[in-house]
């Protein structure tokens, strides 16, 4: 695409060059000549565009520039994250459903874990704490929850949830009970949620990796 984004310029590329290019970005280097042919005879009888085509690949081109620096970027913020998060609080990787993402976002919104005094605060702070009902009692059932606190670090905790109930035999099992009683998955895994906030806090407490048994 940055080469040759447009069928006017695919239909006049050399077939030799356009196969050195698809063997290149498929990494498939036997078939790549085929798969040239076949894209050489496409772009020829392509409608494509005709009005103003070489502005159109010069727009094209600079769009994918913009895509690949952008990709460049993140790359570079994705590793300066892994260095941080390897540095700072490396056991949290441990916990299945924990990526470098999720990871960071959790550390950096907990920040020194010390102080709260135990993992229901810490649920309480990320806001997945069940409500109070009506009747002035609260809800251990799987309610509304109370969305306190940072909508980034109960974000997190959901999307590392949800993975961890796929990895963890745990997890999973507390899940399927949770499903079993009759809960939405949103719910199921809101509960799973809260279950990995009382692991991530013991885990950066006691600074020991995740063991399913010490539960």
């Amino acid at each position: 695409m940055s080469k040759s984004p447009l069928p006017f310029e695919l239909a006049r590329r050399r077939a030799d060059s356009l196969a050195r290019d698809i063997a290149e970005a498929s990494r498939r280097g036997g078939k790549s000549s085929g798969y040239a042919a076949k894209i050489k005879a496409a772009a020829k009888s392509s409608i494509g565009v005709r009005l103003g085509q070489e502005a159109a690949s010069f727009q094209v081109k600079s769009l994918i520039r913009q895509i690949e620096f952008a990709d460049s970027e993140c790359a570079g913020v994705e590793a300066r994250l892994r260095s941080l998060l390897d540095e700072v609080e490396p056991l949290v990787l441990t916990i299945p459903g924990v990526s470098y993402v999720t990871g960071a976002q959790i550390v950096s919104e907990i920040g020194d874990v010390s102080r709260f005094r135990n993992a229901p605060a810490l649920v309480s702070y990320a806001g997945l704490n069940s409500s109070v009902s009506q009747s002035g009692q609260f809800d251990s059932g799987g309610g509304p929850i109370t969305k306190r606190g940072s909508p980034y670090l109960r974000r997190a905790w959901w999307l590392a949830a949800n993975r961890a109930r796929q990895y963890d035999p745990g997890l999973r099992a507390f899940y399927d009970r949770k499903r079993a009683e009759g809960k939405p998955h949103r719910v199921a895994v809101t509960a799973v949620a809260r279950k990995l906030c009382h692991i991530v806090f013991a885990v950066m407490r006691d600074q020991v990796p995740y063991d399913p048994g010490r539960e």
